[in-house]
């Protein structure tokens, strides 16, 4: 015999008494139709260099500020789009 509890597939332990538990995730029904979330579509990748110093420096000002770097550099190239009134 396994250590491990014998489950239903859904993962609930078979020594439920009635078994209401495995029912009940065998009875449940998608609430709609699947879908994939939409995204804003992205242009082409654009490949950017930096130096090592520029990066270390772009990481910690996008850690302090909750970002990934990538967020980071977008918020910074939007913010002197804006200011050059482009």
């Amino acid at each position: 015999m396994s250590e491990f509890p014998e489950t239903c597939r859904h993962g609930i332990s078979t020594d439920d008494p009635d078994g209401s538990a495995c029912a009940f995730y065998a009875n449940l029904e998608p609430a709609g139709s699947a879908h994939k979330r939409q995204r804003p579509a992205l242009s082409s990748f654009v490949p950017v260099r930096f130096t090592p110093e520029m990066i270390a420096d772009v990481k910690l000002l996008a850690a302090a500020d909750g970002m990934t770097v990538s967020a980071w550099i977008c918020k910074a190239v939007r913010g002197e789009i804006a200011r050059r009134g482009a």
